[in-house]
């Protein structure tokens, strides 16, 4: 068996991973469209054959924890992504957030439509802060192309967008 590079298949293809235009030429955003014409229960089953795994070290079945959310009662839900990776020595979070932030905006997104969510958060640790640009320049740039915010690629009432909020930029804090 061979294995096959998903979540860093266009790490080196981007000459600008914040645009957009770029990105879909190498099928970005292909997801998020075919997504939009699926029953949200055909998306749950979806997620569950492809056997996707958190990435934090358990590697927890995403279309489990998916599903799990879905079924839960509340209204708003919200869409968080922790890039706070502290563990010494990891880097997954930073090379996806540096090579490919369009991937993770697309991937809240669908998560945003699958969940009626009006509004995700993206966390980036406070090392992280010169990240900050490049993510907010994607954010900007898929706004821009209707890909967040209101109406999203032309579906009325699909209105979701994404924030960033900064840690403090310790792993480990105590009292003096």
């Amino acid at each position: 068996m061979t294995s096959k590079k998903v979540l860093t298949t266009r790490f080196e293809k981007m000459n600008d991973p914040t645009d957009v235009q770029n990105y879909c030429a190498l099928s970005g955003y292909e997801g998020l469209k075919k997504a939009l014409k699926m029953e949200k229960e055909n998306i749950l089953e979806e997620l569950e054959i492809a056997l996707l795994r958190g990435r934090g070290g358990a590697a927890f079945p995403l279309g489990k924890k998916w599903r799990h959310l879905f079924y839960s009662q509340g209204s708003p839900k919200y869409i968080v992504c922790n890039a706070d990776e502290g563990e010494p020595g990891t880097f997954k979070d930073k090379a996806l957030l540096d090579f490919d932030p369009l991937a993770l905006i697309e991937g809240m997104t669908i998560a945003g439509y699958l969940f009626d969510s009006p509004q995700g958060y993206i966390y980036i640790r406070g090392e992280y802060r010169h990240l900050h640009d490049r993510l907010n320049e994607a954010l900007n740039n898929a706004r821009q192309m209707k890909l967040l915010e209101k109406n999203i690629l032309g579906i009325s009432g699909f209105d979701y967008d994404i924030r960033i909020i900064s840690g403090a930029g310790a792993y480990v804090c105590g009292e003096n």
